[in-house]
């Protein structure tokens, strides 16, 4: 986190600390089913959990402000023709996919957390100059409902889940969420270089946001104790947040950076990162509403927990009045679609888009295991 110097000092006292759930809770979280899913199954290639650590929001079924709206682990298909076709896990309408032919779905070395099956996504190939590659899955609000409880959305909305990387790193767009399709975006993607702050920033020491964090046009971090990328052009994940198609603002990781324990790094490995590594992994972003509706008072905030060890967070804007980066942080735009994050519109993409050849450079499989959404309250 950062440092006590930089904290926002409007935040609730209670925002940084676990919710309540002791390790031995999180533990069986991991091998209990939720909303009858059924639980972990037994293999030889499991990793022992750990409790996820202080500040990770973490599900609770019991609690009645948590309220799940999508819990997916793949055991409702025997074959990937049948992603698109049967209703999820959870009971809710189907994923819309096209792409059965790059799919599969597999038994074995399933994810750790809640895994039963996975789906996995062959992006072995390299893409022509200019062009990319679209594999993935696509979630869109509809009837059946995709999206479940969507009336009893909370102000912070949590997408989590599980993947490994067999072979290269994938680069692209990994989770493009738009709770108002096609204008109000947050599309989380990686490994990537572009540097934070607005698009159309011409020097990151004029930029708002990037002159908070780096100084030397971008090439020294102001905050030692992040462990900041070492300049704003190295390979990151992000949240590329735009509105209207247009003003989009880069939220780059900002803290945690590098290879060693506790640390974070993206890329393929080796060299030069620690998630191309065939090991789970799960990716968990919590998005928060502007304050009343006044836009750059939103949260971003991002943890990768690696099977076995705590979870590291490698994001943390806080657009709070008061934080750090207050009044920085664009939520949700109230007019598209209102003050919330379920609209009849909604959109989640997964793993639909790698980066254009030559950049993307082929040679990944994308093991992708349980994924859940689900809100909670402020904190």
């Amino acid at each position: 986190m950062l440092p006590n110097k930089l904290r926002e000092r409007a935040r609730p006292r209670n925002r940084l600390v676990a919710e309540g759930r002791s390790s031995m809770i999180i533990l069986v979280l991991a091998v209990v089913a939720v909303m009858g899913c059924g639980g972990d199954s037994v293999g030889p290639q499991r990793t022992k959990l750990v409790s996820p650590g202080p500040g990770v929001p973490v599900y609770d079924a019991t609690n009645p402000n948590h309220v799940l709206h999508v819990f997916e682990d793949w055991s409702a298909y025997s074959t990937a023709s049948d992603v698109g076709v049967l209703n999820r896990a959870d009971g809710g309408g189907p994923w819309l996919n096209g792409n059965a032919a790059y799919q599969s779905i597999a038994t074995t070395n399933v994810d750790p957390w809640f895994g039963k099956k996975t789906l996995d996504v062959n992006y072995k190939d390299v893409p022509g100059s200019g062009q990319a590659l679209e594999r993935g899955l696509t979630l869109i609000q509809g009837t059946p409902a995709r999206y479940l409880n969507a009336s009893k959305v909370q102000q912070s909305l949590i997408i989590e889940w599980a993947w490994r990387y067999e072979g290269a790193a994938y680069q692209g767009k990994i989770a493009d969420w738009q709770p108002y399709a096609g204008t109000d975006r947050f599309n989380y993607q990686a490994p990537d270089y572009s540097p934070m702050g607005a698009q159309t920033q011409n020097d990151c020491d004029t930029d708002p946001l990037c002159s908070l964090f780096y100084t030397n046009h971008g090439n020294t971090p102001k905050i030692a104790e992040l462990d900041a990328p070492p300049n704003v052009g190295v390979q990151h994940a992000e949240i590329s947040r735009s509105i209207y198609a247009a003003s989009l603002v880069y939220y780059t990781q900002n803290m945690n950076y590098g290879a060693g324990a506790g640390q974070v790094a993206w890329g393929d490995s080796p060299p030069g990162g620690n998630m191309a590594d065939n090991a789970w992994h799960r990716t968990i972003l919590r998005l928060t509403l502007n304050i009343n509706g006044v836009m750059g008072t939103g949260r971003i905030e991002e943890w990768d927990e690696k099977a076995g060890l705590p979870a590291v967070k490698v994001m943390e804007y806080i657009g709070d009045p008061g934080g750090y980066t207050a009044g920085l942080v664009n939520g949700r735009d109230v007019s598209q679609g209102g003050n919330t994050w379920l609209t009849p519109s909604s959109t989640l993409y997964l793993y639909t888009l790698t980066s254009v050849g030559p950049i993307y450079k082929g040679g990944n499989t994308t093991h992708i295991g349980y994924v859940r959404i689900w809100s909670q309250p402020r904190e």
